[in-house]
């Protein structure tokens, strides 16, 4: 009955919707798989295998990023978010990154969404919850920029306060999540939505993302 932030996009002989998993072990913030490793499994699955190629992505969600270090924070020059600078240079694709939760202090964004390429997702409450703050404001625990270097970051922000969605441990369940990891697949479907719609938007990651942050609403409380 839920039909997710993208409905019907996937369907049929042209469209594709890709996943990609990891192993716990692979995703600790104390090392594990390169980031660079990780993009070039998502980029194999563009062939089949046996040298047939399927199209690349227009947008690609990625749900992790690494703890914020605080201030100054992350500068974007860092490994990690050149090889995903890399990633959207050579396949034109958008790739959203959560914007991590470990706010509320300055320059506690995650290394990936820090990327000069990367689009980054804040969490935002999208209704009336109480003691958790007002519609449209950042949730407590979003992590906030400036990087390193100034740059502005997050780039957007988007509902990630009790989102209901897949249960990744069963094939029939849904459960309510909380986090910047809930907000970057909003980004990611209205990225995908637009794409699906519009043709110079396809392998346009630049277009794309000024497209999203020109036309979102402003609010003094989130910037």
């Amino acid at each position: 009955g839920y039909t997710g932030n993208a409905p019907r996009l996937g369907w049929g002989a042209a469209g594709r919707i890709r996943t990609t998993k990891y192993s716990d072990a692979a995703c600790t913030n104390s090392g594990g798989t390169s980031v660079a490793t990780r993009l070039a499994s998502m980029q194999s699955s563009y062939t089949d295998g046996n040298g047939i190629v399927s199209p690349r992505p227009h947008v690609i969600n990625c749900s992790f990023s690494t703890n914020g270090i605080g201030p100054p924070g992350w500068v974007g020059t860092e490994t990690d978010p050149r090889a995903i600078d890399a990633a959207v240079w050579d396949y034109d694709h958008l790739v959203v990154f959560s914007a991590g939760n470990e706010g509320s202090g300055a320059s506690t964004l995650g290394e990936e969404s820090s990327a000069k390429n990367a689009l980054a997702g804040a969490n935002v409450i999208d209704y009336e919850s109480g003691t958790d703050g007002d519609p449209g404001q950042i949730a407590t625990s979003s992590s906030r920029g400036p990087c390193g270097d100034d740059r502005w970051k997050p780039n957007v922000a988007a509902p990630g306060k009790w989102i209901r969605s897949a249960s990744a441990e069963t094939t029939s369940l849904y459960v309510d999540k909380s986090g910047t990891s809930m907000a970057a697949p909003h980004v990611t479907g209205v990225a995908a939505q637009l794409a699906d719609h519009y043709s110079w938007l396809r392998y346009a990651p630049h277009r794309l993302a000024s497209l999203l942050m020109a036309t979102a609403m402003t609010d003094d409380d989130i910037v």
